[in-house]
């Protein structure tokens, strides 16, 4: 044992480079959970060099990263898409959900497993359902 005593450091005062690598050796439901408890965090998870470099990090595993962009705008509540990168290519695409939503509309993705999105959504704002669906078959 030492005779120094440990230190303990808030996670927000942690250099970002160290938080952001910590995170990149975090397995994906920690990444969501991270990101979901608060605004900060939210925006250095998203930031493109978080995906980026979380993607070559992954790319040996022979796996697929869905990012979801929203910004807020003028003229909606919000701008939303959904885009599947594939981590060995770093190609993208389009990502299509099998529900259309309205103005009003909105979507949250609970969670994944085994390639299984969770997701509540609702076409008009007022009913919210929720969808179990693979998207590899689109069942």
């Amino acid at each position: 044992m030492s005779d120094v005593p440990p230190v303990s450091i808030p996670l927000a005062e942690l250099p970002n480079e160290v938080m952001l690598d910590i995170f990149h050796r975090a397995d994906a439901s920690t990444i969501l959970n991270a990101r979901s408890t608060c605004r900060s965090y939210r925006v250095k998870l998203s930031s493109y060099d978080f995906v980026t470099t979380l993607a070559q990090r992954w790319k040996h595993h022979g796996c697929s990263l869905l990012m979801h962009f929203c910004y807020p705008s003028s003229l909606m509540n919000s701008v939303d898409w959904v885009m599947r990168m594939d981590a060995s290519s770093g190609y993208t695409m389009p990502f299509h959900f099998p529900f259309l939503l309205a103005y009003e509309g909105w979507f949250h993705i609970i969670g994944v497993e085994n390639g299984i999105l969770c997701i509540r959504y609702s076409s008009m704002g007022k009913k919210s359902y929720l969808l179990s669906w693979n998207p590899v078959s689109r069942k």
